[in-house]
């Protein structure tokens, strides 16, 4: 784990920009059934965004770190004891997966959700555990005594106020060191929303599970923004994939699936 984790963190910069590329390819982006669903995935994804890059800002922003190591290898000539890592070991790295699952959560689609979120905690896992051997060997017990009294991932809550209020937050190095990251996650966003929007409108089998609620023609082209007509026209393919002919036989045949 420790070897897989080197190899990560060396190529991290790559490796994950790729992955959410085909995570997007295989697993299209997809809107959800009816605009109310939509906005609150949407503004679930941005928020979770905008939480992990408050995070990484408050933790730049208060402490000077490298998180590059030297020549793409884990390295640290001395311990952060200070900031934000005085409650989290990791906050940086807590910072990014918010951001990427705000991402998945964004993309709406199962299979980004199951895979995108279990591959990202899994990388990121393989790379603490490289630093993790690194530190201890270099730093002994001091290093030792720090994981015991700080959580790896869950922030200790306790005191973060008094934390973040006690040392001098420089915005100047915020904006130096995450303006670039910032730009490929505003790009990442922005592409997802507009692969939402051409991806076409809901599928028959969603218009049919508001069907089977007992929603009228009339009250799903409302919600979905579509004609009456063509909703008419995916409850007619949702019959044929279904095998039944009427709108009081689609629940029955929804819950077998």
């Amino acid at each position: 784990m420790e070897r897989v984790g080197g190899f990560l963190f060396k190529w991290r910069n790559y490796l994950f920009p790729a992955l959410m590329v085909l995570l997007a390819t295989v697993c299209r982006p997809a809107r959800a059934a009816g605009p109310g669903r939509e906005v609150l995935i949407d503004a679930l994804g941005i928020g979770l965004i905008l939480g992990g890059a408050s995070l990484r800002a408050a933790v730049i922003g208060c402490v000077r770190i490298s998180s590059a190591g030297r020549r793409r290898q884990v390295f640290a000539d001395q311990l952060i004891l200070v900031g934000l890592f005085r409650h989290c070991r990791n906050p940086l790295y807590l910072g990014n997966l918010l951001i990427l699952f705000g991402l998945l959560v964004l993309g709406n689609h199962p299979g980004l959700y199951l895979t995108g979120l279990a591959a990202f905690a899994l990388a990121y896992s393989c790379i603490i555990a490289a630093e993790e051997a690194y530190l201890s060997a270099r730093f002994g017990a001091e290093y030792r005594d720090y994981c015991r009294r700080v959580p790896r991932w869950l922030p200790r809550v306790r005191g973060v106020r008094s934390t973040l209020t006690e040392l001098r937050f420089n915005g100047w190095r915020v904006v130096a060191k995450e303006s670039s990251p910032a730009l490929v996650c505003v790009a990442a966003i922005v592409t997802i929303l507009v692969c939402k929007v051409v991806s076409g409108p809901p599928l028959p089998c969603e218009v049919a599970a508001l069907a089977a609620r007992g929603c009228t023609s009339k009250e799903i082209a409302a919600q979905l923004h579509l004609s009456i007509r063509t909703v008419d026209n995916h409850l007619q393919n949702a019959y044929a994939k279904l095998g039944v002919s009427r709108r009081n036989d689609l629940s029955d045949a929804l819950g077998t699936l």
